[in-house]
């Protein structure tokens, strides 16, 4: 039997409320906490795997979280022109990575509904910076709620040195 296990990104959103996003599929959900956001996701990939037969498809060895910091410059576009803001904004965006094959790191933008590959880690950050920076500059300043605005993702330890490291995970078995 198959064991299949998904990165699970959690922000607490207030104190009764915690938003899950199961990385590298379309699945985000809202419950009152990280092993409630595992158990009804769990609950409902099995009834998918039931009518489907097949789980979303995630391969990722030791999947990790990555805070990457960008500047960017937000820009109206109205017919051909482009009109950008005089300040850059400092954007703070969570990056989930791990390596799908040998040497080749699938990486994913869960906010920004992105993800790329990198072949070599030391290039993560600028590769990271770059997609972020093009996702945004395809979308309207106003037009959706700004990803920064989400509070640190909480992890499995909570203390301060491993914050950021040690993601949720969600196992089924296949």
């Amino acid at each position: 039997m198959e064991k299949l296990t998904y990165p699970l990104l959690c922000f607490q959103l207030n104190e009764e409320a915690v938003l899950g996003i199961l990385v590298g599929t379309e699945y985000q959900l809202v419950e009152t906490s990280p092993q409630r956001l595992r158990s009804t996701l769990t609950d409902h990939l099995a009834k998918i795997y039931k009518k489907e037969g097949d789980y979303p498809l995630l391969e990722l060895e030791e999947p990790t979280l990555k805070i990457v910091e960008t500047n960017f410059r937000p820009t109206y576009r109205i017919g051909n022109g482009a009109f950008p803001l005089t300040n850059k904004v400092k954007l703070e965006q969570p990056l989930v990575y791990g390596e799908a094959e040998p040497g080749v790191y699938e990486c994913f933008l869960p906010l920004l509904d992105e993800s790329f590959y990198c072949y070599d880690l030391g290039q993560l950050d600028s590769l990271a910076r770059h997609f972020i920076s093009n996702a945004l500059d395809e979308k309207k300043p106003r037009g959706n709620l700004p990803p920064d605005l989400l509070p640190y993702p909480i992890t499995r330890n909570s203390d301060t040195e491993s914050k950021g490291r040690q993601l949720f995970q969600l196992y089924l078995e296949h």
